[in-house]
């Protein structure tokens, strides 16, 4: 998963921002999973798993000191020797420079590798929460905390989240981002969205992939 959000919204400059015990694995030999195998009628496996018991948490990946210089470099920044051993996303919260936020780690890297400094989320709807404990639906949702310390006044926020074709899916993705945007404005954040057409590519690694860095820079240009 990489950095630890609740370390990292507690650091200090020079501090070594300890690494999270939450993460996901993508299996070469992915196992069955049959509570989906038995309610679709047909076989299914878990594309990804996740440690049991543990809330899910966000993608921040370690980045290589070269990748995050050219970061400064691109916001005109100069941090500190200190500043710069706190790494990345450190920098990115003390100068609150504008983030892209997307779904999955696949995603998040392929972003950063571009030069745009990107958080990952496991689940379009991991900004907010709708049920309490026992699952009761709540009266209004309620903000991930853990993500406060990004969600600050004056932030650029760029939502990017795959291009889709399936109807039900734009539809399911769209309602979880808009729910996530009205708690992000409240917060006083400015929220862009990237867009582009499936047929370039649905997430933003496929995007990269199969039309090229550049329509990724376009994407978040033209947000």
């Amino acid at each position: 998963g990489g950095y630890d959000i609740k370390a990292l919204a507690t650091a200090q400059s020079g501090d070594r921002i300890p690494r999270t015990d939450w993460g996901v694995y993508k299996s070469f030999t992915p196992r069955r999973d049959e509570e989906k195998t038995q309610r679709k009628g047909e076989a299914s496996y878990r594309k990804y798993e996740n440690p049991i018991g543990q809330q899910r948490e966000f993608f921040m990946p370690v980045v290589p000191p070269e990748l995050a210089d050219a970061i400064y470099k691109k916001h005109g920044i100069n941090p500190t020797t200190a500043e710069r051993q706190s790494g990345l996303y450190y920098v990115a919260l003390k100068y609150n420079l504008p983030i892209i936020v997307t779904e999955g780690a696949k995603k998040t890297m392929a972003s950063l590798s571009q030069g745009h400094i990107t958080i990952g989320m496991q689940g379009v709807n991991a900004l907010y929460r709708a049920t309490d404990d026992e699952g009761k639906r709540l009266l209004k949702r309620i903000f991930n905390e853990d993500f406060a310390c990004w969600a600050t006044p004056g932030r650029d926020i760029t939502f990017a989240f795959d291009a889709d074709s399936k109807p039900s899916s734009v539809v399911a993705v769209r309602r979880a981002m808009v729910h996530s945007i009205e708690l992000l404005q409240e917060r006083g954040c400015n929220i862009r969205v990237a867009q582009w057409k499936p047929v370039q590519g649905k997430g933003i690694d496929d995007l990269i992939v199969q039309s090229g860095p550049k329509a990724w820079d376009i994407a978040v240009k033209e947000a």
